[in-house]
């Protein structure tokens, strides 16, 4: 899974993110394949998304600042609190380089998953260890329009996808389990979750 080199902070879920003393194999958000499941356009255009509906194509979409707080559309950059004008609270996410980043109180957060029951989102803190950087990666879920939850345990899974009959099987599943489904579809978690999306009332 793809690590980028950033520091963000996530004000809306800044009790989610702790740093990570266990081993990433401990950890179902490292499970996740790192391709969202929203797509570009058929011409290959990135985009930005506005809450009220609205998108902005471009040919090529990118995001800078140390904090990802400049959308670059064709080569002319806006600040992230006034995109065309529009302000950052009408910003819902933006699509580049085939990732879909989602707009979290001024942070954009890599979506990993986003449908109308459930989402699942990354967030990456950056932390000074004995004079060397390391970055570690948050995974929180949205259910139904509440309030974000942690991702990272099997547990967390269970209680995100486990009360539908077409995902109950998440209870049964192991970490064994998923690094063997891995190995043949490296998109299964992701789809799993998506499943609930699709099937589940």
């Amino acid at each position: 899974m793809r690590i980028r080199n950033f520091s963000i902070v996530i004000s809306m879920v800044t009790s989610l993110f702790f740093v990570q003393s266990s081993t990433a194999q401990k950890n179902i958000g490292n499970y996740f394949s790192g391709e969202t499941n929203v797509m570009v356009d058929s011409a290959g255009r990135g985009f930005v998304d506005l809450i009220d509906g609205t998108r902005i194509y471009g040919n090529k979409v990118d995001v800078g600042g140390n904090f990802r707080v400049i959308i670059i559309v064709d080569k002319v950059k806006y600040e992230l609190d006034k995109v065309k004008g529009v302000q950052l609270g009408k910003v819902k996410g933006s699509m580049y380089s085939s990732e879909y980043l989602t707009n979290f109180n001024g942070t954009l957060c890599e979506t990993i998953v986003l449908g109308t029951k459930i989402s699942v989102y990354k967030g990456s803190t950056q932390v000074t260890v004995d004079n060397k950087m390391e970055i570690y990666n948050d995974y929180f879920y949205i259910k139904n329009g509440g309030k974000p939850k942690r991702l990272k345990s099997l547990e967390d899974a269970v209680e995100a996808i486990g009360d539908c009959k077409a995902t109950k099987d998440i209870s049964s599943f192991t970490f064994k389990d998923l690094r063997q489904e891995l190995k043949e579809n490296k998109q299964f978690l992701n789809e799993y979750f998506d499943k609930y999306n699709k099937e589940c009332k």
